[in-house]
């Protein structure tokens, strides 16, 4: 690969997003199916807005 530099910043980027969000929300066992199976339990969601709102004031000026 010619610029393995941009893809080591590329992938080190998409672990750290991983990282950030991971989910800590712990899914019920369901022993009858041996595991979860990641329905009908509540999760908490980020307040999209409020992110939003942190983008806004952190922009670089000039770009829209």
């Amino acid at each position: 690969m010619k610029n393995n530099h941009h893809v080591t910043h590329c992938f080190d980027f998409l672990r750290q997003c991983v990282e950030c969000a991971a989910d800590t929300n712990v899914e019920p066992v369901d022993w009858s199916l041996g595991g979860v199976t990641g329905w009908g339990f509540e999760r908490v969601c980020r307040d999209f807005e409020k992110l939003k709102e942190h983008a806004e004031i952190w922009k670089v000026p000039g770009i829209d």
